[in-house]
């Protein structure tokens, strides 16, 4: 199936991660008119938002991050539980998973995922797109400033320094801060591949100026600003892509738009509570000449002024002061409505008779296919107070089968050779995959051929009957071996082409050794261990074939510890003395530095048993002493 590309949504879905559109009421078709009888509405469509191919999750990738080509009006998409505010103007509520969609979604593009059985919610943290539409057919000129609210911000690819090096991270405008980082191509502002000039260009033979298509998100005012002043006309009806998903169904076998898609813009939840939008300037005073919101639409005209906008905003452009006393309007002024609404424009009591002017629009349930009808809503709207008569309306209404278009070629003619078949022309469907069956003309005949080698495994024929010329494969037998392989010894072998006669050659490789021969054993002083004094050693014996040199196997036999041998003398005895202790001898082994413990002697004390000085006492002249002794020892 040409849509397996879109397998990476299936993730997204059988993980209960997809985005949503809003209600089908705001997707009606075209207004057709000029008069400012009609309004033109700005409608927002929301969706999904990931890099093709890859996990729309991921917040950080290396490089550039390029386009996010399968994101908005190409996936799934998001509802918004909640509805426009009256007071303040702003189109506010959740956004989910409506599980229906989902597991159409699944279904169209061939998916194998598990049932979704539950809507799921959408909060903080989780990226999602918003498409910028007005449902008319024409347009020369918009410029539209939409609000978002704080619990979401504009967000994209930006990079950021982090070392030495650079980084490229998916994220908001206040991550962006964050990291001092810079907004890459894949930045905030519009998706590049769901610009006017990318979608419309090829329908107007991209007679669309490049300056026509200045879009952007003002971070300081918070808004998207919508600047389309020197575009063409554009035609929007049929604007048609087989990867288009229908926002009513979530079915992927494409779609048509019958709105004028201004762009697409990405946002992520950063806080809790309401996803909101609004028009930014509803009254003219931060603007002038209305371009919060205003358009021209339906025809170009030249020489078109600011009278001839369709505003948002109270329009009295170029009338007198009586006239603008009196309540006197432009035919556009507040014919511009948001989401279906204008904070301008009062809402109707539930009292309005719908006596007024209405409008019909058709809301397409199911799209009709060549071969099956499909279903819409043909829904009539009062002017007046904006809401759907119910009694005028009416409801799945069948639309009957397209039936075949069979104007594209799928196979040109083909005239039949002498060895190929030829066919007549094979038409298909230019709105499904609907093709006739193929009618093949069979060849005119298998000519004969003769065949010369080309000496490389192939041979060329040429038919006896032409110059038709065709080349293939020898067509080879067996092998015939003609020099048997022996161990160190290639051998070769040859075949030959029953068709030219070419014969190929090609080694055998040589045997391997069979270790039949003689053998011997060696030590192998690398595996084998020496003994200690306390631990067994190994030495390890190898039989080694004497023909190539190979270790056939190995044994180990056991090298008993011998203990030490105590003949190292460590510390030479030693005497004590009186005033000195001694040591008996020390010794150590003789083969490692087991050492006795050094075994001492105590010092012996002197002996005073020897008389150094007798004893003498003193006289009347002379000094006497005490006798004096001394160590014998």
């Amino acid at each position: 199936m040409k849509k397996s590309f879109k397998k990476v949504i299936a993730a997204l879905l059988a993980t209960l991660m997809v985005v949503t559109a809003f209600p089908m009421s705001a997707l009606a078709l075209p207004n057709n008119l000029n008069d400012g009888s009609r309004s033109a509405d700005i409608q927002l469509q929301f969706g999904t938002f990931h890099k093709s191919n890859s996990d729309w999750k991921d917040t950080t990738v290396a490089g550039t991050v390029g386009e996010f080509e399968m994101s908005g009006i190409f996936d799934v998409p998001l509802e918004m539980n909640g509805g426009y505010d009256t007071t303040t103007g702003e189109y506010k509520g959740s956004l989910y998973i409506d599980k229906n969609k989902a597991n159409e979604f699944n279904t169209s593009a061939d998916i194998a995922a598990d049932e979704i059985t539950e809507d799921i919610q959408y909060g903080v943290g989780d990226y999602f797109t918003t498409t910028v539409m007005l449902n008319v057919s024409e347009l020369q000129t918009a410029k539209i400033s939409i609000e978002y609210g704080d619990t979401i911000e504009p967000a994209g690819a930006f990079s950021y320094k982090e070392g030495r090096g650079s980084k490229v991270a998916l994220g908001s405008e206040s991550e962006r801060v964050a990291k001092n980082g810079t907004w890459t191509e894949a930045g905030p502002n519009m998706l590049s591949g769901q610009s006017m000039r990318k979608l419309y260009g090829a329908i107007n033979n991209n007679n669309i100026d490049d300056s026509a298509d200045v879009s952007a998100i003002n971070i300081s005012n918070k808004t998207i600003d919508i600047d389309l002043g020197n575009g063409y006309p554009i035609i929007s009806t049929g604007l048609y892509n087989d990867y288009y998903v229908d926002p009513s169904t979530g079915n992927a076998l494409g779609y048509t738009y019958d709105n004028i898609i201004l762009g697409t813009f990405v946002f992520k939840i950063v806080k809790e509570g309401d996803v909101s939008f609004k028009i930014w300037d509803t009254d003219s005073t931060k603007l002038t000449n209305f371009k919060g919101a205003y358009t021209i639409f339906d025809i170009k005209r030249d020489g078109a002024g600011v009278y001839d906008y369709y505003t948002y905003a109270v329009n009295q452009y170029g009338l007198t002061d009586d006239e603008k006393a009196a309540g006197i309007e432009n035919p556009g002024s507040r014919k511009l409505t948001f989401m279906g609404h204008n904070v301008n424009t009062p809402e109707q009591s539930e009292d309005c008779t719908h006596d007024g002017t209405k409008t019909t629009t058709e809301d397409i349930k199911t799209a009709a296919t060549c071969t099956e009808a499909g279903i819409k809503d043909i829904i009539v709207t009062c002017d007046k107070c904006g809401e759907i008569i119910e009694a005028e309306t009416q409801r799945d209404v069948t639309i009957p089968a397209l039936n075949h278009d069979m104007t594209r070629v799928v196979t040109a003619a083909k005239d039949a050779t002498c060895t190929v078949d030829g066919n007549k022309v094979q038409m298909g469907c230019s709105r499904c995959d609907y093709e006739d069956v193929l009618v093949t003309i069979p060849a005119t005949g298998h000519q004969e051929y003769t065949y010369t080698s080309n000496g490389n495994g192939t041979h060329t024929g040429t038919c006896t009957k032409g110059d038709d010329t065709k080349t293939a494969n020898c067509t080879f037998g067996d092998w015939t071996v003609t020099d048997p392989a022996g161990y160190e010894h290639d051998g070769s072998k040859e075949r030959t082409c029953s068709v030219c006669d070419y014969t190929e050659t090609a080694t055998i490789p040589a045997t391997d050794c069979t270790h039949e021969g003689a053998t011997h054993e060696a030590l192998s002083v690398e595996k084998s261990t020496a003994a200690t004094c306390t631990v067994d050693g190994t030495n390890v014996y190898e039989t080694i074939c004497d023909t190539c040199g190979d270790v056939i196997s190995t044994r180990t036999e056991t090298v008993t510890a011998p203990d030490h041998v105590m003949t190292r003398v460590v510390t030479e005895a030693k005497e004590a003395t009186c005033t000195e202790a001694g040591n008996e001898v020390q010794m150590g082994c003789a083969n490692c530095e087991y050492e006795d413990d050094l075994v001492t002697i105590k010092e012996l004390g002197h002996n005073r048993d020897r008389v150094v000085t007798p004893a003498k006492e003193a006289t009347c002249t002379e000094a006497g002493n005490e006798v004096q002794m001394g160590c014998s020892r």
